[in-house]
């Protein structure tokens, strides 16, 4: 596990090296949220499995989540290959702007365009987004959060400022990509009001004994 957690610092460490808009605190924030979802995962009855280097870079997939101790169904021919997994983005607690005093968990950074002008990871092929709390992970449905992204955003409002961003459109100077600030509230009670149920929270494991 050291030597997993190790690579996953040197990918991330190699990102801010690729993307100046990355600094010391978003690299460490990121590196904290990485190595606290598989505890928070595991705690919940939950394994996990970093994805591959190709997963994260191209299909915006930190793990594979899957039920600890499943064992196959033979009644109904269940193969260990029909194992459910679930892929999933790590999303840490973001600050608004450079100049914002600490990370905040109020505001939600949604991505539609990546700093190359690609695809962003609203787009990307992860189940779950694991958006970082003070005190857990709620596991936010991709696609839905994309239609409601999409729906809520007025992406024709074009802002320099970080601070204008809530629901309009904002990308960085000298850059390509494209987000956009969403309340994070807001989209979780539209999930209630559309699923009757709450989106699953993984609350954080502090002081874990191995």
């Amino acid at each position: 596990m050291v030597i997993i957690m190790s690579q996953r610092k040197s990918d991330i460490r190699k990102q801010m090296n690729s993307n100046p808009f990355m600094d010391e605190r978003s690299v460490k924030a990121g590196e904290s949220a990485e190595n606290s979802f598989p505890k928070a995962a595991r705690n919940k009855g939950m394994e996990t499995r970093p994805a591959s280097r190709h997963e994260q870079r191209v299909e915006h997939i930190d793990f594979w989540m899957s039920p600890r101790g499943w064992r196959p169904n033979l009644q109904k021919r269940e193969k260990m290959t029909d194992k459910p997994k679930w892929s999933v983005e790590v999303k840490a607690m973001k600050r608004i702007s450079r100049a914002s005093p600490k990370p905040q968990s109020k505001w939600l950074w949604v991505e539609f365009k990546n700093v190359a002008g690609g695809t962003g990871w609203l787009y990307g092929s992860a189940v779950f987004i694991a958006t970082e709390v003070p005190d857990g992970f709620y596991l936010l449905p991709r696609k839905m959060l994309l239609n409601w992204s999409l729906y809520m955003v007025d992406r024709d409002t074009k802002v320099s400022n970080p601070n204008d961003a809530k629901y309009k459109s904002y990308t960085r100077h000298n850059r390509d990509d494209e987000m956009s600030l969403v309340e994070l509230e807001a989209f979780l009670a539209f999930y209630r009001e559309q699923r009757g149920k709450d989106v699953l929270f993984f609350p954080k494991i502090i002081d874990e004994k191995e």
